[in-house]
């Protein structure tokens, strides 16, 4: 069985390059180091950017929990509470 020769142009290089792997998308062994050190580097990015954003979540969830606990002490709902501090900060 031949398989079908594919024409192609690298995605590193622009190189118009043939391959029978239609999956391939770079020319060569050095394109292919150079497309993966990219790729690892747009995702290293991509989760400093999620580990950022989780750290705000949590700094918020922290936040909302600490704000129910002091409620209670309160003797109070959580509503009533935000509500007393908006209107503290009205004034």
């Amino acid at each position: 069985m031949v398989k079908k020769q594919i024409t192609k142009i690298c995605d590193v290089c622009g190189t118009q390059f043939v391959t029978n792997r239609p999956h391939q998308v770079s020319c060569s062994y050095e394109c292919a180091k150079i497309r993966c050190r990219r790729r690892q580097a747009e995702n290293r990015r991509k989760n400093k950017i999620e580990n950022q954003n989780r750290k705000e979540r949590q700094t918020h969830t922290k936040q909302l929990v600490d704000d129910a606990v002091e409620a209670r002490k309160l003797g109070m709902s959580y509503g009533k509470y935000k509500e007393m501090q908006y209107r503290e900060e009205m004034r």
